[in-house]
């Protein structure tokens, strides 16, 4: 295990070669602008942020470093084990060693390190999976105000493992729409949209200082996108929120045209699977 300095604290992480160490050597946070927009939305600071797919915490590192209370969850054994080693003199962050699905039972997780773990689920597995609401029972916070799903297609699953958390706080929500990762799961982006339809809540993909409609209906154009999401009874606590329609036919057309030319070879799959 490694160790290098952020805002004059220590940071853990194992050596790799993808963009996230990449950017960590620079001394950049990769998740820290993803954090931003989320916590834009955000209306009560002093309740709990949960981090489903923490991975080595360049999301919640620098909200956790300004006093935030966070829960951080993470599959990867040895993502967490660099969770536990950067967060270990926090008292506002509790880490969980966890694969996030919508029941306790057996499954297998395809890496132990990386940004790219996701959850099967598999009766003769060599892990067990747990739900969202049987750790924010056991921790039991005051408040949750926002939850970050980023779980490489485990998205569905694991927010219906979260029912009684998001019926109960109703929070603010950043969702990863892996087109690729979802596709690995028999799933498609409606699949992820018809849920939040069905929990309650209103869902956009955020656009500069807007937000723009998603129709479910239509070809979702991006491989991959964070999508942000607001439960309809908090609208009204919202002021001057920037919605943009929903793009046209034509401007899908261009947009997946654009997206399938400079895409590498895994977004290009997704992009054949929704043709």
């Amino acid at each position: 295990m490694l160790k290098t300095t952020i805002k004059n604290k220590d940071f853990f992480f194992f050596d790799s070669e993808d963009l996230v160490i990449d950017y960590l050597k620079k001394g950049g946070l990769y998740g820290e602008p993803n954090f931003k927009l989320l916590d834009k939305y955000v209306l009560d600071k002093d309740a709990t942020v949960v981090d489903c797919g923490g991975h080595i915490g360049t999301f919640s590192f620098s909200a956790a470093s300004e006093g935030r209370k966070l829960i951080v969850v993470e599959g990867a054994e040895r993502n967490a084990q660099c969770l536990q080693e950067t967060f270990k003199e926090f008292n506002n962050v509790d880490v969980e060693h966890a694969i996030l699905l919508d029941d306790v039972s057996k499954c297998d997780f395809s890496s132990d390190y990386g940004p790219f773990g996701s959850a099967k689920q598999n009766n003769n597995g060599s892990s067990t999976s747990q739900t969202l609401d049987n750790i924010v029972e056991r921790l039991n916070p005051v408040k949750v105000s926002a939850i970050k799903y980023d779980l490489e297609g485990n998205e569905i699953s694991a927010l219906n493992g979260s029912l009684k958390t998001l019926n109960k706080y109703k929070p603010v929500l950043l969702i990863e729409i892996n087109g690729f990762a979802l596709m690995e799961q028999d799933k498609k982006p409606y699949h992820i949209f018809s849920l939040l339809e069905e929990l309650g809540y209103n869902y956009w993909l955020p656009n500069g200082s807007s937000l723009l409609c998603i129709d479910k209906y239509s070809k979702y154009p991006f491989c991959i996108s964070d999508i942000l999401c607001i439960h309809k009874d908090n609208m009204g606590l919202y002021k001057d929120l920037s919605i943009i329609p929903a793009m046209n036919g034509s401007q899908i057309y261009k947009t997946y045209a654009a997206n399938y030319a400079s895409s590498n070879d895994v977004c290009r799959k997704y992009f054949n699977y929704i043709k």
